[in-house]
């Protein structure tokens, strides 16, 4: 509670390197979203989605090296 997706982000970075990050959003990956992005080398899966959708970003973002 009380962070946003990039700062949660950012924390998870300095305590667990490594771990893959999935970002999940309504808008576009624009701006500060996009930068935690590439800064995270994380997915990015825009709504609405199904869910075959999202096991192939999570399966894509594991195989990821």
């Amino acid at each position: 509670p009380g962070l946003n997706g990039t700062e949660l982000a950012r924390r998870i970075a300095l305590t667990r390197a490594g771990m893959k990050i999935l970002f999940i959003s309504g808008y576009s990956p624009e701006s500060v979203l996009k930068r935690a992005i590439e800064e995270h080398r994380a997915g990015f899966l825009p709504k609405p989605f199904e869910p075959m959708d999202l096991a192939s970003q999570t399966r894509s973002l594991l195989d990821a090296a």
